[in-house]
């Protein structure tokens, strides 16, 4: 299986779980997850349009509390959040703006 797949498959699941439970963003936070969905975003810019629209999005739902929007900026995952905002495919653009809208919101 393709390495990109894996990643797909993996941030889809981060994504959903996230979501799920309000005890998973800071779960999947202290596995690591911050950093390698970060590095997933930076690295995926010229992956598909899934592969970006899933990374996003499990950053837009870890970026649900307070202390991942800290880890999430401190670690660098604003830029490549603005980079997917710029994608032609609307759902990679909603996505990425909707983690960004978080980070945000955490700012205040």
């Amino acid at each position: 299986m393709d390495h990109c797949v894996i990643w797909l498959e993996v941030a889809g699941a981060l994504w959903n779980l996230s979501f799920d439970d309000e005890r998973h963003p800071e779960a999947i936070a202290a596995a690591g997850g911050v950093e390698a969905l970060v590095s997933l975003a930076q690295y995926c810019s010229n992956g598909s349009r899934v592969l970006k629209e899933n990374a996003a999005g499990a950053l837009w739902g870890l970026a649900i509390s307070e202390e991942n929007s800290i880890a999430i900026g401190q670690c660098g995952g604003v830029a490549p959040l603005i980079a997917l905002v710029h994608s032609a495919a609307q759902s990679v653009h909603e996505t990425a703006t909707g983690a960004l809208w978080n980070l945000d919101f955490n700012s205040v």
